[in-house]
């Protein structure tokens, strides 16, 4: 019976059991108090005892903390996942901050953009799902959705839902602030001015758009008791890691910038860009109506500078003068002092041959994922596809990285394959 104790001891039914049957429980009448028995309940008693006390500390709300902060979420199985609160069934798609242009007002596909990454109903276009397509059908854009990895069957692995969440409402956030008239591949984040300058969204600005009624993209103040105006509001690891899975997946690009003032050194808003690529793989605008839109905005642009500049001849003297002489400046500086990084005294991190692989691949990558891209916008346009016929062969012959890595090693193992 000892060893039975010591085997089965972790088994509740086998405790159960011994303890209503018929060898330690009766003599005579009476139930037999043997010290074996006694053990036997004592042990059920500190199992329900401990059961009650992890009950009650995981629904009271404050007991539990989650960091640095009481985790709010009750619940008996609190260990599990990344305890942020998120329902995959009912997310939190409300917006903190109304759109910054009249989206009413835009062409239809410009609009059919901006529904894609995130629809709440305001603007007369309202998804019947729960959040946005890309949201509830992560398999029709994997280029959205996917981070890379790839299933058992070679298919491309969906991120997870609160990761989609955050992405979609940034993503949404960052289409509102787009500057259409900017020139080249990439489309600016920000609004360009009639006097020639542009103003860069920050990412606090972007977190503000992109939160919630409830701020969940923005760390609460450094000191609550100053006035509502002086609030100090950083953007919380949530939305960072949203951004760099944007970065990752090349979709948003950011370069830093600083200025040096009286020998030292000042930031500056980065420069971000989305990439127009990724909105014409949503499948809802083709290129041709992607670069005419592009056109539009930037003759209406050049139309309101040129009426700035009539009006304002001294400033346009000034800055012409600016311009020659930062002109002159450039022309007698070496080439190695040019590239910011060949500054005095900079020394760049040194990278291990795995870490150059990795990034080297990546970049490979990216190239065929444009390549691919080119192809199909060159085929559909040739051919006359509507618009979603690109994101179906996106969703069809993409490759993730994984799966992509694994065939281009064995080409560099055995080049006679390839052929």
């Amino acid at each position: 019976m000892p060893y039975l104790m010591q085997r089965y001891c972790h088994d509740e039914q086998v405790l159960r059991h011994l303890l209503d049957g018929d060898l330690l429980v009766r003599e005579g009448d009476e139930p037999y108090r043997h010290p074996l028995r006694l053990a036997i309940q004592a042990a059920l008693d500190a199992r329900e005892q401990k059961q009650e006390q992890k009950k009650a500390n995981t629904t009271r709300p404050g007991k539990v903390l989650h960091g640095r902060q009481p985790y709010l979420y009750p619940g008996l199985y609190i260990g599990t996942g990344n305890r942020c609160g998120h329902r995959p069934q009912r997310p939190v798609n409300e917006r903190i901050a109304n759109p910054l242009v009249d989206f009413d007002d835009l062409p239809q596909a410009i609009q059919r953009i901006r529904n894609v990454f995130l629809n709440s109903g305001t603007h007369g276009h309202e998804y019947k799902g729960t959040v946005s397509p890309v949201y509830d059908n992560p398999r029709l854009y994997p280029l959205f959705t996917n981070s890379g990895k790839a299933n058992l069957d070679g298919t491309p692995r969906c991120d997870r839902s609160e990761l989609r969440l955050i992405e979609v409402r940034t993503l949404a956030a960052m289409v509102e602030m787009a500057n259409f008239a900017s020139t080249g591949d990439d489309i600016h984040i920000g609004t360009p001015r009639d006097d020639g300058s542009f103003s860069h969204r920050s990412m606090l600005e972007i977190a503000l758009s992109a939160s919630t009624p409830d701020g969940d993209c923005l760390v609460e103040p450094e000191n609550p008791h100053l006035p509502p105006n002086l609030w100090t509001f950083r953007p919380t690891q949530r939305y960072r890691r949203a951004t760099k899975a944007l970065k990752n997946k090349g979709h948003l690009t950011v370069v830093q910038r600083y200025e040096e003032r009286d020998g030292h050194k000042y930031a500056l808003t980065a420069v971000k860009s989305i990439s127009a690529t990724s909105l014409i793989s949503l499948g809802v605008v083709s290129e041709r109506q992607l670069r005419e839109f592009r056109d539009n905005r930037r003759r209406e642009l050049a139309k309101r500078r040129n009426v700035w500049r009539a009006t304002r001849p001294d400033f346009v003297a000034k800055r012409q003068a600016e311009r020659e002489a930062r002109a002159t400046v450039r022309s007698q500086l070496r080439p190695s002092n040019l590239a910011g990084r060949c500054r005095p005294g900079y020394t760049p991190l040194e990278k291990t041959p795995e870490q150059q692989l990795a990034a080297s691949l990546w970049q490979r990558y990216r190239g065929y994922q444009h390549l691919l891209m080119a192809s199909l916008c060159r085929e559909q346009e040739q051919h006359g596809h509507p618009p979603y016929w690109v994101r179906e062969r996106v969703r069809q012959q993409l490759q993730p990285f994984e799966t992509w890595k694994e065939q281009q090693l064995e080409q560099h193992e055995h080049p006679e394959a390839a052929h």
